[in-house]
């Protein structure tokens, strides 16, 4: 009772995790049902949340790298004045 309560818990978090794909969260939630203890649903889980934070960090550095790309496309127009 108190792992499937442990895993019910765990595949609620990781579907509120907004940075992994419907194919992470699902593989995630399937390490999870394959848990045969609370301490293996909490390492699936804690992986869950560090692919979640690794997804947002590398969709923090593309988007950065989309800014910076067309700032440097204006900064090239010649028509444009400076204000």
């Amino acid at each position: 009772k108190e792992l499937a309560d442990a895993k019910d818990a765990a595949k609620g978090e990781i579907d509120q995790l907004p940075n992994l794909s419907d194919q992470e969260k699902k593989d995630a939630k399937d390490k999870v049902d394959n848990a045969t203890t609370k301490e293996e649903v909490k390492t699936a889980l804690d992986e869950a949340k560090a692919k979640d934070e690794e997804n947002k960090a590398a969709k923090d550095q593309e988007l950065k790298d989309a800014k910076d790309a067309a700032k440097g496309e204006i900064d090239q127009l010649p028509n444009l004045s400076d204000q």
